[in-house]
């Protein structure tokens, strides 16, 4: 895989609703994603001052949104329930559990093919 193809890749998993992706694949992702979050937060706003954080925190914000919608897609939702975090205490517990712990669909749902058996056997012929 050459680096333009793995640059592709990173960006359509933060910066597309396309497809699903499994909780482990999520939790992989978001943990180091969000120290880095911080890491960069605090740099910018070491150098520049806090005037400039409003950058980081859009990019990461924006790249978690995408990667909860495929989560969410995962327990065949639309990524449109993320805007349950907008109802004060319960919606942001509630999506936090939805994609965060709780299964997703088994198999093919509406928005793609399941992430934990997809693309394991390339004899499988469907």
């Amino acid at each position: 895989m050459s680096n333009h193809q793995s640059l592709l890749m990173i960006f359509k998993v933060l910066f597309s609703f396309d497809g699903r992706m499994s909780r482990s694949r999520y939790w992989t992702i978001a943990i180091p994603f969000w120290i880095l979050f911080w890491l960069i937060f605090a740099g910018v706003e070491s150098v520049f001052g806090s005037d400039l954080t409003w950058v980081p925190t859009f990019l990461f914000l924006l790249a978690g949104i995408f990667m909860s919608g495929k989560c969410l897609h995962d327990r065949d939702r639309s990524a449109r329930w993320f805007l349950l975090v907008l109802i004060p205490v319960v919606g942001p517990i509630w999506v936090f559990i939805e994609i965060g712990f709780l299964k997703g669909t088994k198999g093919e749902n509406r928005y793609g093919d399941d992430p934990l058996t997809a693309n394991y056997d390339y004899l499988t012929v469907k």
